[in-house]
């Protein structure tokens, strides 16, 4: 049995359909490099092609043999179908569907046989973090897939097609800003690591030939030369994770003086959980202090809190601003927005409210910690995504960015969690999560800390934001002006709904092929000092809070 099967899903059908022709060219010359360095023994290599051609059927590739095996999909291929497909037969098959991807791992390991030691299963195709709705996008049928049918999807791979108690070992997404939190919690249960960019990659995706090349070299020249037994499963698949990093980061580097910059990191998805679980201290530490309304209504406010608050949004605000971004400046690199939060919390050390500060800064240390632990490599090349640490988190600036996509984060497993009796929680107004508490803090942060509160009205009267010992129209979350019933910003007003049709996601007015097109004009834009001949890896420096 080889060591390796690594299944390439090329979801082509829109505009990377060109490119990833080019990809599959790739795995076509890494097939013969393999051959020529004798390592063809250790890897079996398949993909997966669904193309933009109204006239091309979706292809089934084998490259694990001297001679590439070619099947155009057939009929008898479909052993997982829908209700369509048992009555309408079409070669060309709709990528962004389950069916697509059990029926295609069907045939590797069942009708190719090509079983091994350890699985790769690599995404080729757009996607939008945690939003979904340009993942595996395929333009014949207009369809994507969601978040939870994929991690539905895998789950089902896992019990049907590996032994009992296997799962994947390297889950790889060739494709845009799905190294999140929010992703990454939501896929822990079904591959042991995962491989994914924080950032946007270019339309040329991942180059199949370097890098599977320098994979397969990076795992076993460390066996060939070691003294030492050959690693336990655990450890050699996280070896494995970083080769593809390495490859990944060695070939892009050639190109930052083109202006491309690319980020690339590899998770032990088994510590995904203590990074969650502290992020979820950290937010409740923060909201304990910009949720005042509670004593506002007890009449329980003090001094010493409005003063805290006030220092905290500005320390927020600047690490916010500061961090690393992507996804069109709506989500943070987590592990540099802490450093952020640390240093900016050293400024008040010698205040009187210093010890609540000094609080947020440990949090902030155990988030590190729970990341370092977590990253198993993570690498940069060009200024962009220079300060890139391997895990992203959503963190909109805007309530108009928020709301428009909170439906959607709401019902991440992150928020939902389970049910005592394990399923999935379906409640969206009672969240268990972990990260119950951060999307908490997000309402916090886009109702109190980056909106503009109101000097006067129409007929000159100030805001009763300018006197915390009222109850606030603004902050307290049963008034009418910011409560989600409130008809204004309620979902179901004409106005906001998702069916007028001015605000609708078909509206071309908000919807550019992607949903987070809009996104783009509610961020910040980047304001480098620009170094164009920049790489490195990121898990390979130490924080010192105490160089600035």
């Amino acid at each position: 049995m080889k060591e390796w099967t690594i299944m390439v899903y090329m979801a082509g059908d829109n505009n990377l359909s060109e490119n990833m022709a080019f990809s599959l060219e790739g795995l076509e010359i890494s097939s013969t490099d393999l051959r020529r360095l004798n390592q063809q023994d250790q890897v079996n290599l398949l993909a997966y092609f669904d193309s933009s051609s109204l006239t091309a059927p979706t292809h089934y590739i084998d490259y694990s043999e001297a001679e590439t095996y070619r099947h155009p999909i057939e009929k008898n291929d479909r052993i997982h179908k829908s209700v369509e497909a048992e009555t309408h037969f079409t070669s060309q098959e709709d990528s962004a569907s389950a069916y697509s991807i059990l029926n295609f791992v069907h045939w590797c390991l069942k009708k190719r046989k090509r079983t091994a030691k350890n699985y790769a299963l690599i995404f080729s195709a757009h996607s939008f973090g945690f939003h979904g709705t340009s993942f595996l996008r395929d333009e014949t049928s207009g369809s994507f897939m969601t978040l939870s049918t994929f991690r539905k999807t895998l789950e089902q791979i896992n019990s049907q097609y590996l032994e009992p108690q296997e799962k994947i070992a390297i889950l790889g997404f060739d494709s845009c800003v799905m190294s999140m939190l929010e992703v990454g919690y939501e896929l822990r249960d079904v591959a042991q690591t995962l491989v994914a960019s924080e950032g946007s990659l270019p339309n040329s995706g991942w180059s199949y030939a370097p890098m599977l090349k320098e994979f397969v070299a990076s795992f076993s020249k460390e066996q060939r030369e070691s003294q030492m037994p050959i690693l336990p499963t655990a450890e050699y698949v996280k070896a494995a994770a970083r080769g593809f990093v390495k490859a990944f980061i060695t070939q892009y580097k050639n190109l930052a003086i083109g202006g491309r910059s690319v980020d690339i990191a590899s998770w032990d998805l088994a510590k995904i959980d203590p990074v969650a679980e502290n992020l979820n201290d950290l937010a409740k530490e923060l909201n304990k202090h910009l949720y005042l309304v509670e004593k506002i209504n007890a009449g329980e406010l003090t001094d010493r809190d409005i003063a805290v608050y006030q220092e905290l949004k500005k320390i927020i605000l600047q690490s916010h601003f500061e961090a690393q971004t992507y996804m069109r400046e709506q989500c943070i690199d987590l592990k540099d927005f802490c450093q952020r939060l640390i240093i900016e919390c050293k400024y008040m050390e010698n205040t009187e409210n210093a010890r609540f500060f000094k609080a947020i800064a440990e949090k902030s240390k155990d988030v590190i910690k729970a990341i370092d632990d977590c990253v198993l490599k993570c690498g940069y090349s060009g200024e962009e995504y220079q300060f890139s640490n391997g895990i992203s988190l959503y963190f909109p600036w805007t309530y108009v960015t928020y709301y428009l996509t909170q439906d959607k984060y709401q019902r991440l497993i992150f928020n939902q969690g389970k049910d005592d009796d394990g399923s999935y929680n379906e409640d969206v107004n009672n969240p268990k999560g972990v990260g119950k508490d951060w999307n908490k803090f997000l309402e916090n942060y886009v109702t109190q800390v980056t909106v503009r509160k109101l000097r006067k009205n129409a007929k000159g009267q100030t805001s009763m934001l300018d006197d915390f010992s009222k109850k606030s129209v603004l902050w307290n979350q049963q008034n009418p002006l910011w409560n989600k019933d409130n008809p204004h910003w309620n979902k179901d007003n004409p106005h906001w709904n998702k069916d007028n049709p001015h605000w609708n996601k078909d509206n071309p007015h908000w919807n550019k092929g992607e949903i987070g097109e809009y996104l783009f004009y509610f961020g910040r834009f980047k304001n480098f000092q620009m170094h164009w001949e920049i790489n490195g890896y990121t898990d390979e420096v130490k924080f010192d809070d105490t160089k600035e």
